[in-house]
């Protein structure tokens, strides 16, 4: 009988042990499971930013327009290039984006949100060396061809172009933007741009 009681306690504690061991293992390796084998989907957590144009005279050659630095992670920006940034905006009424050195800007034509945005859909936007203003489409960008993040709006002014991702990549981290919307400032002789956009990280 006690022999009995003997193997049975060695059998519980063996259990026991056995147990442990496997609940340890498996939170070890719930943990260590990609998102995307979960059947989760990583998406853009966006943040609110303005381009602050500076002023020119659009009827005199946009005299003193200039350039825009823009820190994309910080939403820093200057007019002389003394902070860390990742793209300029430069030319008429600062309209043209061009990357910093050591990074790439490309876009994609696309009505998804921001949120919803992925690596799938900057591996297939189109690379460019500069993006300005869109000479294919109209603002709200129906058609889904826009060569641009601008359009000239009727009767005067500027409107940001809608169903729009910009991608900046420095090869290892990619970030998006979607501009919402564009403002002119000033009067016909002295004036600037200010353009709304949302921003985060492609994950």
């Amino acid at each position: 009988m006690k022999n009995s009681i003997k193997n049975i306690s060695k059998a519980v504690f063996a259990l026991a042990l056995f147990t442990l061991a496997f609940t340890s293992c498996k939170k070890e390796n719930d943990t260590a499971i990609p998102l995307n084998l979960n059947g989760a989907k990583a998406s853009v957590s966006s943040v609110a930013d303005t381009i602050v144009g500076r002023w020119g005279n659009p009827r005199f050659g946009g005299a003193v327009f200039g350039t825009v630095y823009a820190n994309i992670i910080t939403g820093a920006q200057d007019t002389v290039g003394s902070i860390a940034y990742q793209l300029l905006f430069s030319g008429f009424n600062n309209s043209t984006i061009t990357p910093a050195s050591g990074y790439t800007l490309s876009y994609l034509n696309t009505p998804k949100a921001l949120s919803a945005i992925d690596a799938s859909d900057a591996a297939s936007a189109t690379t460019v060396p500069s993006l300005g203003i869109s000479t294919t489409s109209n603002a709200a960008n129906t058609s889904g061809d826009a060569n641009g993040w601008l359009v000239y709006a009727t009767g005067g002014g500027v409107a940001a172009v809608q169903n729009l991702v910009i991608f900046v990549s420095d090869g290892v981290t990619t970030r998006a933007l979607k501009f919402s919307s564009a403002v002119g400032q000033g009067t016909s002789t002295n004036n600037r741009g200010v353009y709304y956009f949302d921003r985060g990280t492609v994950l």
